[in-house]
């Protein structure tokens, strides 16, 4: 039995668990018998799948190549979805991330963007450290001149408990963080958020 499998069955256990202490009879109800095998698939091969893993992993994934214009251009990639999990309350977390940067001598493949997106988004996380995350592993990655991440996300942990409300929850970080805001103008950026 592979490791995956093996955190499905225990992790399905303790679902199941939970909901006999709540008091939730799902031998009862033929819809939610499965219910915990397919919480504990979702948290192991999608929610928390780069949980652990080595950052390594996600380098040998990358392509960078050399960049043809001169240093001060700017790249931008938007609207890259993602959903995410929130560690306080294990709750989903989703929405949108707009990433610029600027390099020096090398550039990502396009592709590369929303796969660094979808590796730091696949864990349990705050969306404060994962636009941070996004943000110095381009930034570092690249050896870039210059990286704005703008991460807008609607939060369940909101949304379903606690006050009960919908609303947009929108962190930035910039790299590094004494770049003047000017300068991302002069390159022909501009204010996505």
């Amino acid at each position: 039995m592979d490791e995956n499998n093996r955190k499905v069955i225990e992790i399905a256990g303790f679902i199941h668990e939970i909901f006999r202490v709540l008091d939730v009879p799902l031998e009862q109800n033929p819809d939610m018998k499965d219910t915990p095998r397919r919480v504990a698939k979702m948290y192991v091969n999608e929610f928390f799948k780069n949980q652990g893993r080595p950052l390594e992993e996600l380098d040998a994934q990358m392509t960078l190549f050399d960049s043809v214009n001169s240093k001060g251009e700017l790249i931008m990639i938007r609207n890259i979805p993602f959903t995410s999990v929130c560690r306080h309350h294990l709750l989903p977390f989703y929405g949108k991330v707009n990433v610029a940067y600027s390099p020096q001598k090398k550039i990502f493949g396009l592709s590369k963007i929303p796969r660094i997106v979808n590796w730091f988004s696949s864990k349990p996380q705050l969306q404060e450290c994962l636009t941070d995350e996004i943000a110095n592993y381009i930034y570092n990655f690249a050896d870039a001149e210059y990286v704005r991440v703008v991460m807008k996300a609607e939060h369940t942990c909101i949304a379903c408990r606690g006050v009960g409300v919908n609303c947009d929850t929108i962190t930035t970080s910039v790299k590094p963080c004494y770049f003047n805001p000017k300068r991302f103008a002069e390159m022909g950026g501009y204010d996505f958020d």
